[in-house]
């Protein structure tokens, strides 16, 4: 009977049981070494393990901030609070003079507040660099400018767990070895190329600091441009592109495919016709044919015929991009190719006897996709030349580039025609926008002057009539 009154009893105590916690100083109180309040004396706050001041406020509010230092009453006490997150350090001192001036330090604490705190260190390069954690979560910076073997760290007002992430920069150079402190584990060996960065995360378990994965290096990802493969009964009609980022054993890879470049594309060529200045027959002599994104046969161009075809009603000519399984032409599933940037002549330009002239201006935006650009550009200019000899090429205005280059001598008879084809040796990066010139020069020989880039001449029939043309294709390249 008594055992079970005695259970009920407990029982009800047990259940009235509330969470409670101690209950915090109200104000600031200091000491001085005599176990005597320190009357008047001072107490200086800094950002934690420096001489940083770092503000303290009067209330919990946080709105009026404490004078530096703050300035103890007769009993040794002061309000004191601190910015939520952050580590200080407190630095004591007995009354004397102003502010203490005179006053003996009593003592100096790091570590105080803590918590939650973010921070950012950017240590300074040494051969023995020292790192101090003073936040629950910790980055550190360097940037080294030889080698460095690194102190043990220490930990100031950090309670274990604590995430410590450290971003090691080559210098310029290059080629620097990093030592890890001696209580981390699992650092890697960091990345040795110049401006390279390495990057990698450690948890801290109150003794050690330990990896929490591999480390992560490199200053971007590395494009790879591949071959064309062929995909169903079309041969070398799709661009593979593939960029790899990362040290094993993290290694991201992503494969793209990219537009082709099949597309009214006419391969460079430079040619002049025999006849006469004012003739309006047709010339004669050895012509090749050729075909341009139609049934229509071309003729009347002496010189070469090298070229692609796109998609399209496709003519007995050579070499087609698009064949079939039996190594025939087909238009079936033939890729899109890449859209050419083209402007055209629409009526003559005056030049002047050993000046360059500019005939056409184009603007090119480059794709925005990741990747690195070549320009490549194609054009095709009819000069009425008199005696003269010209000479045509493009001219990247915004880079101070030239290339695709072509000359002829008319040798009297008044016309010449040029064009040029070429992948440009510079690049460009995605999103850029280019200004590209089609320029042309002739000299000032024995009359007649007839000096001019035109669309066509009554000197020399073509039909249908050909165009003096600018054109510039964006090239997926490494």
């Amino acid at each position: 009977m008594l055992l079970g009154l005695f259970g009920l009893l407990l029982a009800s105590y047990l259940g009235a049981q509330t969470a409670v916690v101690l209950a915090p100083t109200p104000r600031f109180t200091q000491l001085d070494n005599s176990g005597r309040p320190l009357s008047f004396g001072c107490v200086f706050t800094y950002q934690v393990a420096s001489t940083t001041p770092l503000a303290t406020y009067t209330d919990y509010t946080g709105v009026t901030v404490n004078p530096d230092p703050v300035i103890l009453t007769a009993g040794g006490t002061a309000n004191i609070w601190l910015l939520a997150g952050q580590a200080y350090t407190f630095r004591v001192k007995s009354a004397g003079g102003t502010n203490c001036a005179s006053g003996s330090t009593l003592y100096t604490v790091d570590g105080i507040g803590g918590g939650s705190s973010v921070l950012t260190t950017a240590v300074t390069y040494s051969t023995t660099p020292t790192f101090i954690d003073a936040a629950q979560i910790q980055l550190f910076t360097i940037t080294l400018t030889g080698n460095a073997s690194a102190q043990p760290m220490s930990f100031v007002g950090v309670t274990p767990p604590g995430l410590i992430y450290f971003q090691i920069t080559q210098d310029g150079s290059g080629g620097h070895t990093f030592a890890w402190p001696a209580n981390t584990v699992g650092g890697c060996t960091i990345a040795a190329g110049a401006g390279q960065v390495t990057t990698q995360a450690f948890i801290y378990n109150g003794t050690n600091a330990t990896a929490t994965g591999p480390c992560v290096t490199g200053n971007g990802p590395a494009v790879n441009v591949g071959s064309l493969v062929a995909t169903g009964n079309v041969t070398a009609s799709r661009l593979i592109s593939t960029i790899t980022t990362g040290t094993s054993p993290l290694v991201v890879t992503s494969t793209t495919e990219v537009a082709n470049l099949n597309s009214n594309l006419l391969e460079g060529f430079d040619w002049a016709s025999p006849g006469t200045i004012g003739s309006t027959a047709p010339n004669t002599g050895a012509f090749t044919t050729f075909v341009l994104n139609s049934s229509t046969i071309q003729t009347g161009v002496q010189g070469s015929d090298t070229h692609l075809l796109s998609a399209g009603t496709v003519a007995n000519s050579s070499p087609i991009l698009c064949t079939d399984a039996n190594g025939g032409a087909t238009t079936s599933n033939c890729a899109a190719g890449s859209t050419p940037q083209r402007v055209v002549l629409g009526s003559p330009v005056g030049m002047t006897g050993n000046l360059q002239a500019t005939i056409l201006t184009e603007s090119v935006t480059f794709p925005s996709g990741v990747g690195t650009y070549r320009a490549d550009v194609r054009y095709g200019v009819f000069i009425t030349a008199g005696s003269n000899a010209c000479v045509a090429e493009v001219v990247d205005a915004t880079n101070s580039h030239a290339f695709a280059i072509s000359a002829q001598d008319s040798n009297g008879v008044g016309y010449i025609g040029l064009s040029g084809a070429e992948v440009s040796a510079n690049t460009y990066a995605a999103g850029a926008t280019v200004t590209f010139n089609l320029a042309a020069q002739c000299n000032d020989a024995a009359a007649p002057h007839l000096v001019g880039a035109t669309v066509n001449s009554g000197l020399l029939t073509m039909s249908p009539n050909g165009v003096t043309f600018l054109e510039v294709i964006p090239v997926l390249s490494n």
